[in-house]
């Protein structure tokens, strides 16, 4: 009888917590390998952290970001919940097992230079898987119905075996299970304002965050009240934080330097916020709602899906742009706030971003995203113009071959550009939605030509096609 001898090997780094990677461990020689990393990421944090109340994050999270059960386990699809270092290099069941296997501990820091890679971040997607495990568990009564179905399988199979009802109905039973217990724990007000600002309500969040007392902080929660104040033009009370914060990181210290100076200009639904004069804060602000109005009109949004407001940083510098756009959150879903540079195209930077926020998700495709935006902000004739002006110079790139290879940005937008327009002239703006929801992670994740070829019924060779005979009519 042949048998093996694993060893119960375990990675750290000096100052690491090592109770994510020792529940791993116990987790690998005692229930096997898991197949679900949705599963498998929730877990590892509620045993890692068996007194923290997982259902804090999802009770206080407004609904604009919460994901339902099918949404986490797409989010799973489309590579959201990361393999750990352990589970590379130090299970059982790693191809890799041990760094000494690696051909040098070089390797070992390019495939993990920060600690952020070494284990699942605690993102809002995390947040919720272990929220879901808690919840399972305990439903179910305790760990043993988690353990019944650790092993292979997909996560909705998996899931609905311990569901305690049906599948369709988990999302409901879970999220008001979480809001009944979450609320009550310290971290609940934290999470509040966070969720808040990541959902894109930067006032609702610095109302939250200007009651609370920095001394009584901690470092996570002052940098939120930073960045909430910054957020709504606060640039006093963000000052006088940031000289009063025991500990200040690299990026705060940049955003000090970035907004002294800072005005801000607000009316109807624009904050403009930059250093300039009145008529120069009143110039830039005519110019973003112009632009809002603009955007929407070519999507057909209603007020109620567009921001509440919507609020400009307006920087002298790209390098002052750079420093400063990490103040707000960056999910293109929730955004609302943007930041340009001086002579920026404001109306192109709203085309790119806010059928993301009116449609409630962002798509994956690149080349729909792009030509929309050149669709709602170059007229249809100038469109045209510019497409010959590559074909007569030799410069067209087959358009079915788009996303293929690097090409200028010009001649993306160009094409693609013609490409959308000529869908919305034959199959008319409703086609835009579908679209875009197609081709969204969150959505059906289609691919662009499978979307284009199920919801338009032709190809982009098609498309292109009939662009050169009879759109593309050159001198």
């Amino acid at each position: 009888m042949t048998t093996h001898t694993f060893y119960a090997v375990l990675d750290l780094f000096a100052g690491e917590d090592p109770y994510p990677r020792l529940a791993e461990l116990v987790l690998a020689f005692g229930w096997g390998q898991c197949h679900s990393k949705l599963l498998y990421t929730g877990t590892i944090r509620v045993l890692a952290e068996p007194n923290r109340n997982f259902h804090a994050a999802v009770a206080a999270a407004p609904a604009r970001v919460q994901h339902s059960v099918e949404d986490l386990i797409k989010l799973e699809a489309a590579g959201e919940f990361d393999s750990t270092l352990y589970q590379e290099f130090d299970s059982p069941f790693s191809a890799s097992m041990a760094l000494g296997s690696l051909e040098g501990i070089a390797t070992f820091y390019k495939m993990f230079g920060g600690e952020g890679n070494l284990a699942p971040e605690e993102s809002f997607a995390t947040l919720q898987a272990a929220s879901l495990v808690q919840y399972l568990i305990d439903c179910n009564g305790g760990l043993e119905a988690l353990r019944s179905v650790w092993g292979p399988g997909f996560s909705e199979s998996l899931i609905a075996r311990i569901a305690c009802g049906p599948l369709d109905d988990l999302t409901r039973s879970w999220l008001e299970a979480a809001r009944a217990v979450g609320t009550v724990e310290e971290e609940y007000e934290y999470y509040r304002a966070l969720y808040l600002f990541e959902a894109g309500e930067l006032d609702a969040a610095y109302d939250l965050t200007r009651s609370w007392d920095k001394h009584d902080r901690t470092d996570e929660s002052v940098l939120l009240m930073i960045r909430t104040a910054l957020a709504v033009g606060a640039f006093e009370r963000a000052r006088s934080l940031i000289e009063e914060a025991e500990f200040v990181s690299a990026p705060v210290e940049d955003w000090a330097a970035v907004f002294d100076g800072w005005d801000l200009l607000e009316a109807e639904g624009i904050r403009i916020l930059g250093r300039g004069s009145g008529e120069e804060l009143a110039r830039w602000r005519v110019q973003a709602l112009e632009a809002r109005d603009e955007v929407a009109a070519a999507l057909g949004f209603s007020s109620a899906e567009l921001p509440p407001r919507i609020t400009v940083f307006v920087y002298e510098s790209r390098e002052a742009c750079q420093s400063g756009r990490s103040v707000t959150p960056v999910v293109a879903a929730h955004q609302t706030a943007w930041h340009v540079v001086v002579g920026d195209d404001i109306v192109w930077a709203l085309a790119e971003t806010l059928p993301a926020y009116g449609y409630r998700i962002n798509t994956a495709s690149n080349l729909l995203r792009t030509g929309l935006a050149t669709a709602i902000t170059v007229d249809s004739d100038e469109l045209v113009a510019r497409g010959c002006e590559l074909l007569v110079a030799g410069e067209w790139f087959p358009l079915w071959q788009l996303g293929l290879g690097a090409v200028s940005s010009r001649l993306l937008q160009v094409e693609t550009g013609l490409m959308i327009q000529q869908l919305v002239d034959h199959h008319g703006s409703e086609l835009i939605p579908d679209l875009w929801h197609a081709t969204a992670r969150l959505g059906r994740g289609m691919s662009i030509d499978s979307a284009i070829l199920e919801y338009a019924g032709t190809t982009r060779r098609e498309i292109e096609e009939q662009l050169l005979n009879s759109v593309l009519v050159c001198d």
